[in-house]
């Protein structure tokens, strides 16, 4: 709990963002929760944009410092950073769907074998059971296994894709509209930025955040997943 309350007060500069742009924000994630199954590329399309103008620009107005001053000197030139380089981004996603998929697969299957088999080996005392061999060369081996377990996750990802799109959407769907709901919230109380990022950092507005992103999160997998009901017509004699 202390680690994700570090988390989030670290990350203060982005929650602003997103709560700032609410106007735009909030539509993009009910979408994103309630129908991106139903279209999945233009899902692939709004998740990018998302993407650029709550990631991207703040990583390039923090990097390149001409960019940085022109585009916060005021509100219009951020406005306009921001709209361009979510544009962009929602472009670039867009054409390079495919490798997406495959990326998206390959470092989620990469990741989450070389951590699982590592807390595996440590919890277990697996090392020195292992032949001397496999001892020597442990980290290329361990890395090697992840990459092709990442190589299997990418090809399934992309056979897969609308599924993998709409997990991914609901995820970000849910996440966005639980930050904003509960920032705001928590503004109107204060009337204070810095009071609401102080605030979302305590242990309750943790747990109200996880609470109302789980609400979502399930919310939009049902949506999304749920069978339609079939009704069979049956014909009179």
């Amino acid at each position: 709990m202390e680690e994700l309350q570090n988390i989030i007060y670290s990350s203060k500069d982005y929650l602003k963002l997103i709560l700032e742009q609410w106007w735009f924000v909030i539509p993009m994630g009910v979408f994103l929760v309630v129908a991106a199954r139903y279209f999945e590329k233009v899902a692939i399309a709004v998740f990018g944009f998302l993407l650029g103008t709550n990631a991207v620009f703040p990583l390039l107005a923090d990097k390149i410092e001409p960019f940085g001053k022109w585009a916060l000197q005021n509100p219009t030139n951020q406005m306009i950073a921001i709209a361009v380089i979510g544009v962009l981004t929602a472009v670039g996603m867009y054409i390079l769907y495919a490798s997406v998929m495959f990326l998206v697969g390959f470092f989620t299957g990469g990741i989450l074998t070389y951590y699982i088999v590592n807390m595996i080996v440590v919890g277990f005392e697996l090392m020195d059971k292992f032949p001397q061999f496999v001892q020597d060369n442990w980290q290329v081996i361990h890395i090697v296994v992840a990459g092709l377990i990442g190589v299997i996750g990418g090809f399934v990802a992309l056979k897969k894709s609308t599924q993998v799109v709409t997990v991914l959407s609901v995820i970000v769907g849910a996440g966005i509209l639980s930050i904003t709901s509960v920032g705001w919230i928590i503004y109107f109380q204060t009337k204070d930025w810095n009071k609401v990022f102080n605030t979302m950092s305590q242990s309750w507005a943790v747990i109200l955040l996880i609470a109302v992103f789980m609400f979502l999160l399930i919310l939009g997998l049902y949506l999304n997943f749920r069978k339609k009901r079939v009704s069979v017509k049956t014909k009179e004699p």
